[in-house]
């Protein structure tokens, strides 16, 4: 089944509904674009994937067509990608105070050598207070033990937390690497009559044509409305289920990760 355009997808519900005329196109070319948009978050998921390289603050922008990300991470030796840990406990550090006005650097009080823009001492444990006492865990060139206290949960690639108020997403200290991976849903929100529909949205998305078509206006009966709804929830039911599919081999390869060499007691 060939992928169609947004464009072809309309004009094909136009032809289906016999509607001779075009007068309607352009609202429903939009009606269209609200539904992809929808489907997109909820059904399709298609992700973009971009590198990005983390800033002097330990932070980056996120992308303008950003909706929520699904990996973070840093790309791996074998070309896999190794998630990063997320703490919603990190201190978000601001270099700015509510005006928009940069604050005075500032150093830390027992490492002169770190320097923060922030008012609150940096607030990343990698980046001061631990690499301080970490000395007192190696004796003669060997590791005696773990920080006393740190807990557990550290993921040794790095961690992160999603700076929402200022669309960035900010960074501990301690990174493995300063080039990261993301993994993320996009906006479709600018797109047009040339963009490509998946064929498993192609019926859906007609579905919430003539659902949204038809659900504000107040001389069409409940019951068509209610009968266009719950056409349009099916095919989306059907459409996810085609998009969550995959192969015997795939579900098998999963079994077998599932599998680990024990010692026999």
């Amino acid at each position: 089944m060939a992928s169609m355009t947004l464009d072809q997808v309309v004009r094909e519900y136009i032809i289906e509904k016999n509607d001779d005329t075009q007068h309607n196109y352009a609202r429903l070319l939009q009606l269209s674009i609200h539904g992809l948009r929808e489907l997109t978050m909820d059904v399709s998921g298609s992700p973009k994937i971009i590198g990005l390289t983390i800033k002097d603050d330990l932070t980056i922008d996120l992308p303008k067509d950003y909706i929520k990300y699904i990996k973070i991470g840093v790309c791996g030796p074998g070309g896999e990608v190794s998630a990063m840990g997320l703490n919603n406990d990190m201190c978000l550090p601001r270099s700015s105070d509510e005006c928009g006005n940069p604050k005075i650097a500032i150093q830390t009080p027992r490492n002169s050598s770190v320097v923060s823009q922030s008012d609150i001492n940096f607030g990343f444990i990698g980046a001061n207070q631990f690499s301080e006492g970490l000395s007192d865990n190696f004796r003669n060139g060997e590791l005696v033990g773990r920080i006393f206290g740190i807990g557990g949960g550290q993921n040794a690639i790095g961690q992160y937390r999603i700076d929402t108020e200022r669309n960035k997403i900010q960074f501990g200290g301690g990174l493995a690497s300063t080039h990261i991976v993301m993994e993320y849903l996009a906006d479709v929100s600018a797109v047009d009559g040339n963009y490509m529909i998946h064929p498993y949205l192609v019926e859906c998305l007609k579905c919430y044509i003539a659902w949204a078509s038809i659900r504000r206006i107040n001389s069409v009966s409940g019951g068509e409305k209610e009968m266009a709804r719950r056409d349009y929830y099916n095919e989306r039911r059907i459409a996810g289920e085609r998009f969550s599919n995959f192969t015997i081999e795939e579900a098998m390869s999963m079994t077998r990760k599932a599998f680990k060499l024990a010692p026999k007691m």
